[in-house]
């Protein structure tokens, strides 16, 4: 995001300090890449969800 709104996948195995090569065997495109960051973000909303819901009053749980 730095770098405009669409960085290449070679700027992001830089900043990730790995390979290009590594990048592209995990993720074809940038579009790849993209839909697993946005489900690894979900799921962990998910997650802290359950979490809270299971310990807190329904109240604060919405507001955690």
């Amino acid at each position: 995001m730095r770098r405009g709104a669409e960085p290449s996948m070679d700027g992001i195995a830089k900043r990730a300090k790995i390979g290009p090569g590594t990048l592209y065997r995990h993720f074809a495109t940038g579009d790849d890449l993209l839909a697993a960051v946005y489900i690894s973000e979900v799921e962990r909303l998910a997650e802290s969800q359950r979490i809270s819901s299971a310990e807190l009053p329904p109240i604060a749980a919405f507001r955690a």
